[in-house]
């Protein structure tokens, strides 16, 4: 009977949009009569807990797992009619809120997830769907770094990847920040943006730059978690894009990069013995090296390769000598670690 009353109250509380009920409803809970162990709720969730205690047990407030539930979820219906109200972008005489049925949301999915850690990943969540529906994208790259500290925060208070919290918060993050950089190169990031002169007003770089540099410096800080993978990934996402976009920064760490990637690699799936993978990473570290002292002599060909623009010959220049020496220490360190 609870139940069907609270789910009519809140369905018709948002049709009319009468929002000081639907503020209000969540207070309903703290009457916890209906989840005893005498009604047919309890019956029914008690298949659904391995404790019959938790069904009643107070996490947050008066909250319970069950409430925390019930609540999180009618809250997401006032969240999701403001959304609705901004994306049509016409005149509403009472529009729906969106700050006080949050507040509440957070409370109720306090209670019901394992720990209190998680609180900031959901909100960052909330935060990065706000901004796309508000078309505040500018906010993507710093709601992307309260992901990744969001996720060591999660990670470190739930007892998870115990050693190695940091190398899968880098790893989710960077999954993370990689679909946010879909949507950036897909357009679908830029659906609800209205004014795109005061986006680059407040970006120094261009939404696509600094996710991608976000994305790729997480993954690669993975190095040490499911056999470097990540860092594999990472490293070849950095190095299809400097070559198919031609950034000269970013050609010229390739060595640095390709090569701890390919060392971490070795060392992760134990490749031969300890003298034989040393050998093995200092000769990657050379062939990179060589590669790159090779190519800085074809001035003509790099000079007139369509992936480059350049300023001025200064410009071009001023790269081939950083590309030269960039071979001549990648390739040094490979002797000095193979030989060493």
């Amino acid at each position: 009977l609870f139940l069907s009353m609270y789910g009519l109250v809140t369905i018709t509380a948002i049709q009319y949009r009468h929002h000081g009920v639907t503020l209000l409803a969540p207070i309903a809970t703290i009457s916890m009569y209906w989840t005893y162990d005498h009604g047919l709720a309890h019956a029914f969730l008690d298949s659904f807990f391995d404790n019959p205690e938790e069904i009643t047990e107070i996490r947050i407030l008066w909250f319970t797992r069950v409430t925390g539930m019930l609540v999180a979820a009618h809250m997401l219906m006032p969240l999701a009619w403001s959304v609705r109200d901004v994306q049509r972008n016409e005149y509403v005489d009472n529009p729906f809120p969106w700050f006080l049925p949050m507040i509440w949301f957070l409370f109720a999915i306090w209670a019901v997830l394992p720990s209190a850690s998680w609180l900031p990943l959901v909100a960052c969540i909330f935060g990065i769907a706000n901004a796309w529906v508000r078309g505040d994208i500018n906010l993507m790259p710093l709601l992307s770094v309260g992901v990744i500290f969001s996720f060591m925060i999660g990670f470190a208070d739930g007892g998870y990847f115990t050693g190695d919290i940091f190398g899968y918060s880098m790893l989710f993050s960077g999954v993370v920040i990689y679909v946010l950089w879909l949507a950036e190169a897909y357009g679908i990031m830029r659906m609800n943006v209205t004014d795109e002169e005061r986006l680059e007003k407040l970006m120094p770089y261009s939404l696509d730059t600094q996710l991608r540099f976000l994305a790729i410096s997480t993954l690669l800080l993975s190095f040490d978690v499911v056999n470097g993978l990540g860092m594999l990934a990472g490293s070849g996402w950095a190095t299809y894009e400097a070559v198919q976009k031609g950034d000269k920064v970013s050609i010229l760490f390739l060595p640095l990069i390709d090569g701890l990637t390919a060392a971490n690699l070795i060392h992760q799936f134990e490749v031969g013995t300890e003298s034989l993978r040393q050998f093995l990473i200092g000769g990657i570290f050379f062939v990179e090296g060589a590669i790159m002292i090779y190519l800085s002599s074809k001035t003509d060909r790099i000079y007139d390769s369509k992936i480059f623009t350049w300023k001025d010959d200064d410009e071009f220049f001023t790269f081939i000598e950083y590309m030269g020496f960039s071979g001549v220490v990648a390739a040094l360190t490979g002797v000095i670690y193979a030989f060493g």
